[in-house]
């Protein structure tokens, strides 16, 4: 084949593997949280809901931009299926 060829083609995606890990639970909806490790503040809590809502998964709580958290608070909490909670990670 060509080079000229070659250019014209589109790459195909390999398949995605959370596609067979979640195939029997794929129609199901989970819910997933994430806690703090460390003490700190909260910072671009409006970030995080944008790219959660991007991949389709429902905020259920967040802690408020600047608020104090401590370890083990849990900063956010998400619904969605697995695949999406995966992508989320």
């Amino acid at each position: 084949m060509s080079e000229t060829q070659k250019i014209g083609q589109k790459k195909t995606q390999p398949p995605d593997l959370r596609d067979e890990i979640f195939a029997g639970i794929s129609e199901k909806t989970v819910t997933a949280g994430i806690l703090a490790d460390d003490a700190g503040i909260i910072a671009g809590a409006n970030k995080a809901v944008q790219g959660a809502e991007k991949l389709g998964l429902t905020v259920l709580s967040i802690r408020k931009e600047g608020e104090p958290i401590k370890p083990g608070d849990e900063i956010v909490r998400f619904q969605g299926s697995p695949k999406q909670i995966a992508m989320a990670e």
